[in-house]
């Protein structure tokens, strides 16, 4: 829940805001003869005094209640506060980073819980300041989270932002949750700057939405960490972009500097991890993948139609894959824990519906009769290969590659996600992308025959429906000055936090020890991959 700000805080009980009292213009005034309306009841809400922040001194604060009547309980200890928990009357003395919970009763009514965090920090933290917002992860003296484990573990999160200034942590954050986080990945999750799932927490270990970083509200979301294969910081934030901008949902992302407090109460420097991007989480929202929720009691039509999100990728011995359209998929959404046998049998019948109809001459699942342009949307298809191309990512349609579907609706690929190693990305396994030349993988053609493409390229109809968007896209969107104009505006932003980032890692430092150089080498690659399309388009390989 967002904390409430100092000045609302200042302005509690039953003080009436500036210019707004019973004479104010504009307000109206009851009839001669009537009675007022009676006053509206305060909201059950704690207000801190001041709200989150990080502090290098210790402080009191102050808790109260909109209205004085009511009561206030807290705990100090990170336990769900209740009508049993300890009241509220006097300045609580912080000194060490400290989870303050609080709830409000009146009678016996009991309000929503408020959550606000305080982080000690070290002398060395308290004068750290960047251009760039800051995310704080604290474990309140726990260890590191375990890189293999797919259990979350609870943490802190403060976000503090520039705001009209530079972020300081020695100030107010612009929010604070509790938090539950997990490292992610598979060949990077061992790499000593990890990457993690975040998932904000509420009363309990739920999910709390919440817009962080000015993105539209939602309580999954990854800190992507840019390590040995991506040293420009910025390759997913740009392809991310660019899908957007041709009309296809990618996660939306925002570059940030992390501190991760382990195993001691005060945030110092040695907590610095260096550049991250916070990134939308792939998952069924509004603003994410447009799909409608699906329960489990759901198990005939229309409703089992959708919505699903099942990803191709390379399980692991903790996932539930599942084959369908010869091919192994992993359950995202509904998650393996939560999907029921008629939902399993229904996707994967829809799937293999799908491939029968790709892969008949005719273009029909010879059991229903049903065309693949009907079970599939044609041309998410098409965009989800293109991007792919564009980028040359080794990974294409193999690993990290989304497909939903929705109640009623047929079958789309995409959001697309992972390209750290494309577009001539650092690439542990030979350089697979070095060359912007060819389609596949080094001087490769494979990826027009990669997953489900090789069928659907038999078809005349979506072979010169892809051909055409490919020349409307580098007629439009796919130019040399609008790729150099994001990347510069994006390098721009990066290049204060990325010299911290290279000391705090200097394994993965930029080629030539100059990050002007790591990105130029990036957009002369997408020059030289401009012109390399442009002269192939137009005839498969």
């Amino acid at each position: 829940m967002p904390y409430v700000a100092a000045e609302d805080a200042a302005a509690g009980g039953h003080n009436q805001a500036a210019g707004m009292g019973p004479h104010a213009a504009g307000a109206t005034m009851p009839a001669a003869g009537a009675s007022a309306p009676p006053p509206a009841p305060k909201p059950l809400m704690p207000l801190f005094m001041p709200p989150a922040r990080g502090f290098s001194a210790g402080f009191s604060l102050q808790l109260s209640a909109a209205d004085p009547l009511d009561t206030v309980h807290y705990t100090l200890d990170g336990s769900l506060p209740t009508a049993s928990s300890p009241v509220y009357g006097a300045p609580l003395a912080i000194e060490k980073t400290t989870l303050v919970r609080a709830r409000v009763t009146r009678g016996t009514q009991l309000g929503a819980v408020v959550n606000q965090a305080y982080v000690a920090l070290g002398a060395d933290a308290k004068t750290f300041d960047s251009n760039l917002p800051v995310l704080v992860i604290h474990r309140q003296g726990g260890a590191a989270p375990d890189a293999y484990s797919r259990e979350y573990v609870p943490a802190l999160l403060l976000q503090f932002e520039p705001g009209k200034a530079r972020t300081k942590l020695d100030g107010p954050a612009t929010y604070s949750s509790r938090l539950g986080i997990k490292v992610r990945g598979r060949s990077t999750r061992n790499q000593p700057k990890p990457s993690y799932t975040l998932e904000l927490w509420g009363d309990t270990d739920d999910d709390a939405p919440y817009g962080l970083l000015g993105m539209p509200a939602d309580g999954d979301w990854v800190l992507y960490a840019p390590y040995t294969f991506d040293r420009a910081l910025l390759r997913n934030a740009f392809i991310y972009e660019l899908s957007n901008r041709i009309g296809r949902y990618a996660p939306r992302t925002r570059f940030c500097e992390v501190f991760v407090v382990t195993g001691s109460d005060a945030l110092t420097r040695a907590s610095y991890v260096g550049v991250y991007s916070l990134t939308e989480r792939i998952s069924r929202g509004p603003q994410r993948v447009p799909i409608q929720k699906l329960s489990t009691s759901q198990i005939t039509e229309p409703t089992i139609t959708g919505g699903y999100i099942v990803q191709i990728d390379a399980p692991d011995e903790l996932d539930e894959a599942f084959q369908a359209a010869g091919t192994t998929f992993v359950y995202v959404q509904p998650k393996a824990d939560d999907i029921v046998p008629e939902q399993t049998e229904y996707i994967e019948s829809y799937l293999d519906s799908w491939q029968r109809a790709i892969s008949a001459t005719d273009g029909k699942d010879a059991m229903t009769g049903k065309p693949y342009t009907e079970l599939m949307d044609s041309a998410a298809f098409i965009d989800h290969h293109i991007l792919n191309m564009l980028a040359k990512n080794p990974d294409a349609f193999e690993l990290s590659s989304y497909m939903y579907k929705d109640r009623g609706g047929a079958l789309f690929a995409g959001p697309i996600w992972d390209f750290d190693i494309s577009m001539g990305g650092h690439d542990a396994w030979g350089d697979r992308t070095l060359d912007p030349t060819h389609w596949g993988p080094g001087s490769s053609d494979s990826n027009f025959g990669r997953a489900h493409y090789g069928e659907l390229f038999e078809h005349s109809e979506f072979t010169a429906a892809y051909w055409a968007r490919w020349k409307a896209l580098l007629a439009g969107h796919f130019n040399s000055a609008e790729f150099h104009t994001l990347i510069e505006s994006m390098k721009a932003s990066l290049a204060e936090a990325e010299a911290r980032n290279r000391a705090r890692w200097p394994e993965a430092g930029p080629r030539n020890d100059s990050y002007d150089d790591e990105v130029e080498f990036l957009e002369q690659w997408l020059d030289q991959r401009l012109t390399w399309l442009k002269a192939n388009v137009g005839t498969l390989p």
